[in-house]
């Protein structure tokens, strides 16, 4: 296949304090320069890095926006569009993330989770959208690791 050919990376730098996105065999890293040619132009312009499997089980998605005004928790309240969501605090190598999880049942009956998670580097929260079939469970510390 050639996509899996060319997609090797299991690693992206994140922004921020030496951290990184490191994601299971099973799944591939298409860059910022990539994302145009497999997505289009209009998700480049979005989005960092889109991580996923084959098989589109699991899928981890990095994207950088302004704060603004915005709180962590506003930020994700109004993103999912959901005031009751309930935000966890997560703390990996000095970078204080805030967590969201939610899940829902696909096309196929099968149930997904999704980790909405978020930290801030100066002006900017970095954000990361993590999608997966809930049989084969991810966790934030698990992809969040430090720069080796």
């Amino acid at each position: 296949n050639e996509f899996i050919a060319t997609h090797t990376e299991k690693t992206y730098e994140l922004p921020g304090n030496n951290i990184m996105l490191k994601v299971p065999e099973d799944m591939y890293i298409v860059p910022k320069d990539e994302i145009s040619t497999y997505w289009g132009k209009e998700y480049a312009e979005v989005y960092d890095c889109i991580a996923l499997s084959l098989d589109f089980e699991r899928m981890a998605i990095v994207s950088q926006v302004d704060k603004e005004d915005y709180t962590p928790e506003e930020y994700l309240k109004e993103g999912l569009k959901d005031e009751n969501v309930e935000i966890e605090e997560q703390t990996i190598e000095d970078n204080l993330f805030y967590v969201t999880r939610t899940s829902y049942t696909g096309q196929n009956n099968q149930t997904y989770e999704v980790l909405n998670c978020l930290y801030e580097v100066e002006d900017k929260f970095v954000c990361i959208a993590i999608d997966f079939n809930s049989t084969e469970k991810m966790e934030l510390e698990n992809i969040i690791l430090p720069i080796e």
